[in-house]
């Protein structure tokens, strides 16, 4: 029998990029990352470059400053890399002979897959959650306490924030330009195992049609009834206070602080110190599940992620590198150091906690807020769209509730006419090479 070690088997020599807008604690956990590889395959050197962006070191020619084998790059941005540039490596069959995929979390994963097809390997997940006044909800909702705490449907979610208002609160506000907002609403709710709205092989976006448009609907009615603010975008330079009746616009201009508000975990700092600093005791909470039909409901998941150059020159030692990230040590020294939760289902978030970056954790209900595997959903619109219909769609979604709330524009036209543009304008005409078969 062969007696080996199958890491010093592997040999050879990568350039790790970094992209510049990652901080000085990211390229320390990247650090500490590659130290442990190199300790476990001996054989493979591995070169970490500061690069401009992720998209340029993939297209960069060998030898020059900014060229790099494997890439360390937000998830949002596989689909740019991988469909419209074509510069990343599938890992379809690296992962599957690895066995790896098994327990990541689904949003993490799919969030690095564009038609079906993996592109990079997710490193951490960054659950979408609320974050609530924990005193309100004790002394005003405390029927409701159980359900906060371990998960409501987003119908029970309507139910409380209409509770808390009735007693002079405001329920809640969702920042309605929030991709991981919508893609909960839109998304979570899926006939097939696969949650992607952009079909690539048939180069059709849809909307209408999805059964979960129907939340949206009945967010915009919460709107209108004023238990649920959206952000002030929305409106589009409306004062909102004249829409809304007498006690919640009185609640707004005397500064009362909404029950929730809702987030990814990593942008959930801000938001903390916030309710820190006026002296409110809060709390976490998973984000309400989807209330039609069940099947595949969940939350939005994030995560930055390792993508292998599709040309590097040496496939094996670059692939060994991104395998590690799905690994506990991997997983462990990544996540660890940056402050943020591991993708791996077999590594208990609770080890991870304490080190979440700018936010106390003491007490709180995190470890309730990341879903399961098959309770979970990609968080960004680019792996399924490209770029200009994205960037269109940040643009539009958050003034549809304003529009509608005003009477100017229905949410299906305006649903319609996303739908129309993503399609015909930009998917078609600029990144779908159309054969007529």
């Amino acid at each position: 029998m062969p007696t080996d070690d199958p890491s010093t088997l592997i040999e050879g020599s990568i350039v790790l990029g970094v992209p510049e807008a990652y901080g000085q604690t990211d390229r320390d956990a990247l650090a500490q990352y590659v130290q442990m590889f190199c300790g476990l395959f001996p054989n493979v050197n591995v070169e970490t470059r500061i690069v401009s962006s992720a998209g340029a070191a993939l297209k960069a020619e060998a030898g020059t400053p900014e060229y790099a084998d494997v890439v360390f790059f937000p998830g949002e941005e596989t689909f740019e890399y991988a469909y419209v540039d074509h510069t990343l490596l599938p890992l379809n069959t690296l992962v599957d002979a690895a066995g790896g995929a098994d327990d990541i979390h689904s949003g993490v994963y799919e969030s690095c897959t564009v038609n079906n097809v993996l592109y990079a390997l997710g490193t951490n997940c960054d659950p979408f959650m609320l974050i609530y006044n924990q005193s309100v909800v004790e002394a005003e909702a405390r029927n409701f306490t159980d359900k906060i705490y371990n998960g409501l449907t987003f119908s029970e979610f309507r139910e409380v924030c209409r509770y808390l208002t009735s007693s002079h609160q405001i329920g809640a506000q969702l920042e309605f330009n929030s991709e991981p907002l919508i893609l909960s609403l839109l998304q979570v709710s899926s006939e097939s195992s696969i949650k992607s709205w952009a079909n690539v092989e048939k180069c059709k976006v849809s909307f209408g049609r999805n059964a979960a448009v129907q939340e949206l609907y009945d967010l915009v009615d919460c709107y209108i009834e004023g238990c649920i603010l959206p952000s002030a975008d929305v409106f589009d330079n409306i004062n909102p206070y004249s829409i809304f009746d007498n006690p919640v616009s009185t609640a707004f201009e005397r500064g009362t602080p909404v029950v929730f508000r809702a987030a990814l975990l990593s942008e959930l700092g801000a938001i903390a110190a916030e309710f820190d600093k006026n002296g409110h005791e809060w709390n976490v909470a998973p984000f309400p599940l989807t209330s039609l039909n069940g099947v595949n409901s969940g939350t939005a998941v994030a995560t930055d992620c390792f993508g292998i150059r599709a040309n590097t020159s040496d496939p094996a030692a670059a692939s060994a590198f991104v395998l590690f990230a799905w690994t506990e040590a991997g997983q462990s020294v990544l996540n660890s150091a940056r402050g943020t939760l591991p993708a791996l289902l077999t590594l208990s978030v609770e080890l991870f906690l304490d080190n979440v970056r700018v936010v106390n954790t003491s007490g709180k209900n995190f470890a309730a807020c990341i879903p399961a595997k098959d309770r979970s959903v990609p968080a960004y619109f680019s792996c399924y769209v490209p770029p200009e219909a994205a960037e269109y769609m940040r643009s539009a979604f958050p003034l549809m509730p304003g529009k509608a709330i005003l009477g100017l524009m229905p949410m299906a036209d305006s649903l319609s006419k996303l739908e129309t543009m993503a399609t015909q304008n930009y998917w078609v005409s600029i990144y779908y090479d159309y054969t007529g078969k």
